[in-house]
């Protein structure tokens, strides 16, 4: 197995991994770099199997030492529930959105952002949409998969497990495996992203 580093891919056949998987999750720190940073102009797409309730569950990012080199969704800011849940969160540009959703674990989440709001789903159902005006979040930090570049320092949490995410036209990851080891697959540019340290969910039927 092609092992490469944390920014870089791994080269190999038009399909190098054995299954796609479910989700991948980061567990003890492990992260992977999608090479991409942040552009004003970038929407999203990401999917996620929210695991527990874990405050300050980053699902993607980066962040500058300026705020407005940020970008990020998380779960797990400003004061719990009850439960013990936390709502999620989406900052743009330095600016974190109350989603009014709360990240209730053993449930799907997506965020699809446009540039201008984000829609907010659970479980294929949409439960809110927040507007959030176009801010510059241009920033220098690539963004980190399972966890936060926070100004070139890794924030990672296991929370979230990845199932599907895009940067604008720039990246498209499904999770994978290689064996036993997770892996984010760029449908964009056909290559595979990680260091094979991710936790895999189940194979996808």
């Amino acid at each position: 197995m092609l092992i490469g580093d944390r920014s870089g891919m791994i080269a190999g056949a038009k399909l190098p991994y054995d299954a796609e998987v479910e989700y991948v999750y980061g567990a003890g720190g492990a992260y992977v770099d999608t090479g991409v940073a942040w552009d004003t102009e970038m929407a999203f797409d990401v999917t996620w199997y929210q695991r527990s309730k874990l405050a300050f569950a980053v699902v993607f990012g980066a962040r500058d030492l300026s705020s407005a080199g940020a970008g990020y969704v998380l779960t797990g800011a400003g004061t719990a529930n009850s439960d013990g849940v936390y709502k999620l969160h989406v900052d743009m540009g330095g600016r974190r959105t109350d989603t009014q959703v709360y990240g209730i674990a053993n449930h799907w989440y997506r965020v699809v952002y446009t540039g201008s709001s984000a829609k907010v789903y659970r479980d294929d159902v949409l439960v809110n949409t927040v507007s959030i005006p176009q801010t510059s979040r241009s920033g220098t930090r690539t963004i980190y998969v399972c966890g936060l570049n926070n100004a070139g320092t890794i924030n990672g949490y296991a929370g979230c497990g990845i199932s599907h995410l895009a940067l604008g036209s720039l990246r498209d990851f499904v999770p994978v495996r290689v064996g036993t080891s997770g892996y984010l697959y760029d449908r964009v540019s056909g290559q595979l992203f990680g260091n094979g340290d991710l936790t895999c969910g189940p194979d996808k039927s």
